[in-house]
């Protein structure tokens, strides 16, 4: 595969990674706040925090990004910690996704050239 079919599958792969994980972010948020409007409010907080923590040191357009095996470790421990969280919940489907989440990521970000 070359450099350039790399990226163009590696970018969408990435960016479904990142949704993936931050409507997992709400959904913990959510249980742990005990459901309800409580639980929506924690959850949209988590979704806030989620997409300005990752416009801030993420974006490939941000001055301040971390580098490259920074970012990739970062992702697949917030992948984990939210699997593991929702797995000690009993969903261990939702536990799964957020780990096929952070893996598309990882995966993506691993191949693709840009930096």
């Amino acid at each position: 595969m070359t450099p350039r079919a790399a990226r163009w599958v590696a970018a969408p792969a990435a960016f479904a990674g990142e949704i993936v994980l931050a409507a997992f972010a709400y959904l913990v948020a959510h249980a742990l706040a005990g459901g309800g409007m409580p639980g929506v409010a924690a959850g949209v907080a988590a979704v806030v925090a989620w997409v300005g923590a990752w416009a801030v040191w993420m974006t490939p357009r941000s001055s301040r990004r971390v580098p490259r095996a920074a970012r990739i470790a970062a992702v697949a421990v917030a992948g984990l910690a939210l699997a593991a969280v929702l797995l000690a919940a009993g969903s261990w489907w939702t536990a799964g996704l957020a780990v096929l989440g952070a893996a598309a990521y990882v995966v993506a970000a691993s191949v693709d050239a840009t930096g």
